[in-house]
């Protein structure tokens, strides 16, 4: 494989594990209030996330310093990228669950003040 197409497959691959590591960030925020033991919850997910994208960011970089760097910056890029996307995600559906309740009828057929 020639040196350009590694550092694409490296940056690639970087990306898709900062993806995947974003996700499952998002997932356990997301399930901390349903839970019983929120501290398990939280150190089981970071091992998971830890055990599932490390080795693959260590062996994309295969042992040449430029590909390891290339993996690293794209996974952490890629991670922000995804973690303000979902923040914004879920940020909008708080406020449309905001003004759902807001504007719901009253039980006692008053008027909000």
């Amino acid at each position: 494989m020639s040196p350009p197409d590694a550092l694409i497959l490296a940056c690639l691959g970087g990306a898709a594990c900062g993806a995947a590591n974003a996700a499952g960030l998002w997932w356990t925020t997301r399930m901390l209030p349903h839970v019983r033991r929120p501290a398990a919850l939280l150190l089981a997910s970071f091992l998971l996330r830890a055990l599932l994208t490390l080795p693959p960011v260590v062996l994309l970089g295969a042992g040449h310093a430029d590909r390891l760097v290339a993996a690293l910056a794209s996974f952490l890029i890629f991670r922000l990228l995804v973690v303000r996307m979902l923040a914004s995600v879920s940020a909008r559906a708080a406020h449309r669950r905001a003004v759902r309740t807001r504007d719901a009828p009253r039980v006692d057929g008053g008027v909000t003040p």
